[in-house]
């Protein structure tokens, strides 16, 4: 179910394109995608874009855009907001509370920022942390 209160225009139209993007595969009848829902009523973070295949897969879409030349860093993630929240801190939150199966579900980060490549206050680079991270999940899965 959408969201009727969610924002017009300007800035949702990445969120957007990402969804129509999925509707358009969806067309596609080996996609196995059964809806498509934007800004989905809901738990606050992965209400973006949400995904439901066959088979009672669901991916959960959180959209991060900048109309602005920035980049998507560990800062993005983990440098507090006005309230002392960071993103990640709030998507785990989200995750947690929606009680999500890995099994069954899929939280994904969409951006069309480039991703950052300097280290910043002894982190690395994003794209390093996540081949690591993905190699060291891959090795735990697959033995």
């Amino acid at each position: 179910m959408s969201n009727p209160t969610a924002g017009k225009g300007t800035p949702y139209w990445y969120e957007w394109t990402v969804g129509l993007l999925k509707v358009v595969e969806m067309m596609r009848p080996d996609s196995g995608i059964t809806s498509v829902s934007f800004q989905e009523n809901g738990v606050k973070g992965w209400d973006d874009v949400v995904v439901r295949h066959k088979h009672d897969r669901i991916d959960y879409i959180q959209v991060k855009h900048t109309r602005e030349g920035t980049n998507l860093t560990f800062g993005v993630f983990l440098t507090p907001d006005a309230k002392g929240e960071t993103l990640l801190g709030s998507l785990y939150e989200a995750w947690r509370d929606m009680g999500l199966s890995s099994q069954r579900a899929r939280c994904i980060v969409y951006t069309n920022r480039e991703a950052g490549e300097r280290i910043y206050k002894g982190r690395p680079p994003l794209l390093d942390f996540t081949k690591w991270l993905k190699k060291g999940l891959f090795s735990k899965i697959c033995g």
